[in-house]
């Protein structure tokens, strides 16, 4: 929750200055010290690794490795322990990678087991560490994590659905056949491919090209989105759609093209009625009601009542962003729901 808390919070131009130093200093340390110095007793993990809490039963993963260097890189603390820290875990999670390109949660294996297997959201959440630290990281990681992010690039690629989408490994919906929930996956795969464009336009373009017409497809007619088509509307998966497609229409210069500018018209349409909803149904912030959207592989669901606060905050905060780059245009001046004295 705290790395998912500052990931969220931190496109915000405030974010910092409203966290004294010494705040910022007490996370950045917390974080540090919750990093694995040493092999897991349990699990044998290698050191260099996040668990998803501190406490002794936490075992390193992939995502939670992902989310604390991102967190760390978002705190901007310009120490050489930071760097220090970031390169043990780009390390660990590319000593983690599968065969098949592919970022497992707990284990480097055979991909037949949820502790082995490779995932698209987590393989995603991956790629965006490494391409926030590639620039910071010493020179001899260069050949290792340009491969490692390349051979990422296409697990995602193998693995898109045919009509566009992305299936994440432990988080679902239970209304949806299969209990799966692609609006998940999809919005982790587009997160990073969004941030990989600009360096990868060759390998990420067709991908984000069938991605996104399938998540604006993916909406409800109530304006929200659910965790697959047809599915009812819930906070967190309709902030995890708002933010996404909010990243992808700050990619301005991926709009060229006649297709390409009607789909961003089309983009700024849902993401005019999808902010309209989170708003509606939070009551501005007020009330936040989670669903169930996380599930162990022995399908014990839960919700997390944090998710709806820390997703919604991060979805306006990246809409803000795109608001910002095309102030001035036809999304802003027509929506009452941007205008200035609504912005909170």
């Amino acid at each position: 929750m705290t790395t998912l808390a500052i990931n969220a919070s931190s496109p915000h131009s405030e974010f910092t200055s409203r966290l004294p130093t010494a705040e910022v200093q007490s996370i950045f340390q917390w974080l540090l010290h919750q990093q694995y110095k040493e092999e897991h007793p349990f699990t044998h993990a290698e050191p260099g690794g996040w668990a998803w809490t501190d406490l002794s039963g936490g075992v390193p993963d992939a995502d939670d490795t992902a989310g604390a260097l991102l967190a760390l890189a978002n705190l901007n603390v310009k120490a050489p322990q930071i760097i220090q820290a970031a390169a043990k875990g780009v390390r660990w999670l590319i000593n983690l990678q599968n065969r098949d390109g592919g970022i497992p949660t707990f284990c480097h294996g055979w991909g037949r087991l949820a502790f082995d297997r490779s995932s698209a959201d987590i393989t995603a959440h991956a790629l965006r560490a490494f391409a926030v630290w590639k620039p910071f990281l010493p020179d001899t990681f260069g050949p290792g994590i340009e491969k490692a992010m390349k051979r990422a690039i296409h697990y995602l690629l193998r693995t898109q659905n045919s009509d566009g989408f992305w299936v994440p490994l432990w988080f679902g919906n239970q209304e949806a056949d299969g209990d799966i929930n692609p609006v998940y996956g999809t919005s982790r795969v587009l997160a990073a491919f969004t941030a990989l464009l600009p360096h990868y336009p060759e390998m990420v373009q067709s991908a984000l090209s069938k991605a996104v017409p399938w998540m604006l497809k993916a909406r409800n007619h109530d304006g929200g989105w659910g965790g697959d088509q047809g599915i009812p509307s819930s906070i967190e998966e309709t902030a995890l759609a708002v933010d996404a497609l909010a990243r992808v229409l700050q990619l301005n210069d991926w709009f060229k093209s006649e297709a390409e500018l009607s789909l961003k018209e089309k983009i700024e349409s849902a993401l005019h009625a999808g902010a309209s909803w989170l708003i509606r149904e939070t009551e501005r912030g007020a009330k936040t009601p989670p669903a169930p959207i996380g599930f162990y592989f022995a399908s014990l669901w839960y919700f997390e009542k944090l998710y709806p606060i820390i997703f919604s905050i991060s979805a306006l905060n990246q809409l803000k962003l795109a608001i910002t780059l095309y102030e001035g245009e036809s999304m802003y001046e027509e929506s009452s729901v941007f205008k200035t004295n609504d912005k909170k």
